[in-house]
């Protein structure tokens, strides 16, 4: 079945080769070759009569023709290749002999459909081998086939960026960033024109894979070329100058945007959640050191009354370290907190503002949970858990709001079910747990 595209290309071709009495027996020959699958055959008679005339340009398509059908008939699509590569220069050499001819061949005007074939086969079965769960239980390694399917899409036509674009997806998939950006870097070479959403994703495969002297170019370019999209552009921009500790350029850039434009209430979102990125880093670090702190008083405690000096010092100093990053962590989330408040006074009814604010309050609590779980003093853990569930309560009321505006999103109604559970109100839980189809 899957050869009968290209047999259809290769009849019709042959009906009309012999509706221009062409006399040339040899392509009858590797014509039925070819129909029945005996593409060895075909090949030994296309390679001996372009060995007795090379001049016999439409030998090349049958040639190549016979080896891209020779390519399908394997089942790993990585031991196709070489046949593709071959094939392919068989088509070009054909091109370039037929070009020349006086009379024009059918079978130049057939090598573009011909080659679209081919291409389409590849590139469809990577699709199938890539998204497709039905298609990908029938093949032992479906992300390694579908790498080889969309790089013989490119073998077979080289200049399709549609084919990188997929073969980037595709190494993503497996989490080859490096390979995935390889590939995107010939979306942006080839196409005439790339668009804001080709630097857009170029700039976050170069910031997820942290070389983010590339990410910055990339999206200044973004910059430059699509001035009238700040929006998309800058939190890439910023995001690059946070990884590399430049944090308040980073925020400058988004308070430059909402000094243009006050009114926007994206700016006022974006800047928050920006804000909020540094804070989460300061909550990393600080969860390692509540674990450190709990050995440290644990040693303490086990020494009973002839404890270590030095420990005690350590556990002082680093008890001082953390209130010091609490408060900073504190006031940023604080600031976060107050920027995408003024998003939300600028548009009320836009869900995204509220469900932020409910994670931010989720994560806080979180944190205190955190502090609690490290505690060796029971009224100190419970005055961390009774702080949580009022941080959670909050938490709460933004998430409910959230679900009120975009009462269809399952992942609203996950966060809630989560937050319902941890304050024990188990009716309401388990109705969050339906809407959520958990």
């Amino acid at each position: 079945m899957k050869r009968f595209n290209f047999l259809i290309i290769l009849l019709v071709t042959v009906v009309m080769m012999l509706g221009c009495e062409t006399k040339d027996p040899l392509i009858d020959q590797a014509s039925t070759m070819i129909v029945i699958g005996n593409y060895d055959q075909a090949i030994q008679i296309t390679t001996q009569a372009l060995e007795e005339d090379s001049s016999k340009g439409y030998m090349y398509y049958y040639r190549g023709l016979a080896q891209a059908s020779k390519a399908q008939d394997l089942a790993d699509p990585s031991e196709r290749t070489p046949l593709y590569a071959d094939s392919r220069m068989d088509f070009d050499m054909g091109v370039e002999w037929m070009s020349q001819a006086e009379k024009t061949p059918q079978e130049l005007e057939d090598t573009d459909p011909t080659l679209l074939s081919f291409w389409a086969y590849e590139f469809n079965e990577g699709v199938g081998n890539l998204n497709n769960d039905s298609l990908r239980a029938l093949v032992p390694d479906p992300d390694a086939y579908a790498i080889a399917n969309f790089s013989n899409a490119i073998v077979i036509i080289p200049d399709s960026t549609v084919s990188y674009e997929a073969l980037s997806y595709a190494h993503q998939a497996v989490g080859d960033l490096a390979s995935a950006i390889e590939a995107y870097e010939q979306v942006l070479e080839r196409k005439s024109a790339p668009t804001l959403d080709d630097y857009t994703f170029a700039t976050n495969l170069y910031l997820r894979n942290d070389q983010y002297d590339m990410a910055e170019k990339r999206a200044l370019e973004a910059l430059d070329l699509f001035p009238e999209n700040t929006i998309q552009v800058i939190p890439l921009l910023a995001d690059v100058y946070i990884n590399i500790g430049e944090t308040e350029k980073a925020i400058e850039l988004i308070r430059d945007l909402i000094a243009d434009d006050p009114t926007n209430d994206q700016y006022y979102r974006v800047l928050g959640i920006q804000i909020y990125q540094n804070a989460e880093e300061v909550d990393q670090e600080l969860s390692g050191m509540y674990e450190q702190l709990f050995e440290l008083d644990r040693e303490i405690v086990r020494a009973n009354k002839n404890p270590n000096p030095d420990t005690i010092a350590k556990r002082d100093a680093l008890k001082a370290e953390i209130a010091e990053l609490e408060e900073q962590t504190n006031k940023l989330t604080q600031m976060s907190v107050d920027e995408i408040l003024k998003s939300v006074d600028l548009n009320p009814e836009y869900a995204e503002s509220y469900r932020i604010l409910g994670v931010i309050h989720q994560n806080k609590a979180a944190n205190l949970d955190n502090k609690r779980n490290y505690t060796l003093d029971n009224d100190e853990a419970l005055e961390y858990d009774n702080q949580a569930k009022e941080v959670l309560t909050t938490a709460l009321g933004y998430y409910e709001k959230a679900s009120e505006l975009d009462p269809e999103n399952a992942d609203l109604w996950q966060s809630l079910f989560q937050v319902y559970s941890r304050l024990g109100m188990t009716e309401k839980a388990m109705e969050a747990m339906d809407k959520a189809g958990l």
